[in-house]
């Protein structure tokens, strides 16, 4: 069961590694993360690749999927506002 988080007050921002270390670390092939998060599999392979992000709602399901599988993700960085990005930790 996935921790739930809203979206609405979710205030990090996506980073492709980041996402490739907690599908690794999750023991989660591409197939199962898109099959889990419910987009196609060219969507996550986009996300992996830099060109695309998901939105908040999906990068809240990742964030839950990492907290599951009992890895931090303070290695996202904290959205302080649409100009400035500080990085947590």
């Amino acid at each position: 069961m996935m921790v739930p988080i809203k979206s609405e007050d979710f205030e990090f921002i996506f980073d492709p590694k980041s996402f490739m270390y907690v599908r690794d670390n999750v023991g989660m092939s591409k197939a199962k993360m898109a099959e889990t998060l419910g987009v196609p599999l060219s969507t996550l392979s986009q996300w992996e690749n830099g060109k695309t992000s998901p939105d908040a709602k999906v990068l809240a399901a990742i964030c839950s999927i990492a907290h599951r599988g009992g890895i931090n993700v303070d290695f996202f960085h904290r959205r302080v506002n649409k100009e400035e990005v500080i990085e947590e930790g």
